[in-house]
């Protein structure tokens, strides 16, 4: 699925832990605005964990992402896991 500034990939499974992955390729920004938006994505995975499935997850950053303060990363991935709650019916 994709955002505007992230791309989610993820395999559905039954049982299990839902596990998280960070992805932010040099297309991002240099090693220092990569680390930043991998935090940035951490914590609001910490904070919405409640929003994922169980899954497996994989969340990309795509170019762009490193400007967006936290408030708008949390709105814009928030959205995209209502919407896949939503497909998968969870």
């Amino acid at each position: 699925m994709h955002t505007p500034h992230f791309l989610l990939l993820w395999k559905a499974k039954d049982v299990g832990v839902t596990r998280v992955g960070f992805t932010a390729s040099k297309k991002v920004g240099n090693a220092v605005a990569r680390n930043f938006i991998k935090r940035r994505l951490r914590e609001f995975y910490r904070q919405n964990k409640s929003l994922f499935i169980l899954a497996d997850f994989n969340i990309v950053a795509k170019k762009g992402a490193d400007l967006l303060d936290f408030h708008q990363i949390s709105t814009e991935l928030a959205a995209a896991f209502g919407r896949l709650r939503k497909k998968h019916g969870h």
